[in-house]
This record gives structure tokens, sequence and C-alpha cells, in this order.
């Protein structure tokens, strides 16, 4: 009779051991989901660019056909990106944070939404558009998107370079999904 509650004992063990698994998989499962879904929702709401973007930004205007002479100026709109993060990533250019009105005379304009690009092509029609907004660059008012979540993606908007009179190096095709 001892081994029938000892076999009982354990069996009452065994389950509560797999509830507490259970639990702690779907709590590990919530933390791992969340933020890529919270940054999934930032990633098309026009969220900040994030240094990690930034960087990515950087090597794709290493394959700018036609650089821009002396130095160039790269306006980060307020709220779109961290300007002391912007300086750390393009050591080449000249960062300045401002409004749409800053435009003037910069090569290029890291913006939240395609409102914000709007503004700021009106200041200053040739202007490359960076952001981390991939319907930014739908609409065309961008000319380069940035996204992390679900994966890395450089999305690129031919009808914007166009306008802006910007031209890449024929292999930056090979690294963005052209919209």
């Amino acid at each position: 009779m001892p081994f029938a509650l000892d076999f009982l004992f354990v069996k009452i063990r065994v389950d509560q051991v797999k509830k507490r698994i259970t639990r702690l998989l779907i709590f590990i499962a919530v933390i791992l989901v969340l933020p890529e879904q919270a940054a999934l929702a930032d990633a098309t709401s026009g969220a900040a660019l994030s240094q990690s973007q930034m960087q990515i930004v950087a090597k794709v205007l290493s394959f700018l056909s036609t650089r821009p002479q002396g130095t160039a100026t790269v306006l980060v709109l307020t709220g779109a990106a961290s300007a002391s993060d912007a300086r750390d990533v393009f050591k080449t250019f000249t960062i300045t944070e401002g409004s749409p009105a800053d435009a003037v005379g910069a090569f290029a304009a890291i913006v939240r939404d395609s409102r914000d690009a709007q503004s700021v092509s009106k200041i200053n029609p040739k202007i490359l558009i960076i952001t981390a907004n991939a319907d930014c660059v739908d609409q065309g008012a961008c000319t380069i998107a940035v996204q992390l979540v679900p994966r890395i993606q450089i999305l690129f908007s031919q009808a914007a370079a166009a306008r802006s009179g910007v031209s890449f190096q024929p292999s930056f095709k090979l690294l963005v999904h052209e919209r």
C-alpha cells in the first residue's frame, strides 16, 4: 500500500511540474513575442530610426553613385531619430536636428512619416529622405526605409530617388526591396 501512495504522490508532483513548466513557457513566449509585435506596430506607424537602422543606412549611403561634395548635412527631424546617435553613425556628415524648414541645403533628412517627408521635399526637392516607415516608401514620399522586424529589410522607392536626383550603384539593387 505505501508504494501506491508514493506513486500517487509522484504523479501529483509531476502534474505540478508540468503546470509550472507550461506557465513558464507561456511567460517566455509573451516576453519574446510582445516586443516584436510592438516594434512591428512602431515600424508601420512612423517610429524613430534606431541606431542599428542608422548603421544600415550608413552602409546604404556607401552605394551612392554621386557622393555629395564637401561637407554634406543630414537633417534629423525632431522625434525621427536621436541626433547624438546620428552623429556617432554618420561621421562624415554634419548632423543637424530641427524642423522641415531646416532642410534648405541639406543632403539627406531622417523623417518619421510621409507627412514629414512631404514637408521636407517642399522646402528642398533634391533631398534624400530616410525613414523607418515602410508606408512612406510605398507612397513614394521617402527614398529609403530600414526595417528590423520581422527581418532586416531595406525598402527603396525609385520614384523618390529619381525625384531627388539621387542615384545608386547597380549592385545596390541586390540589397533592397524596390517598391
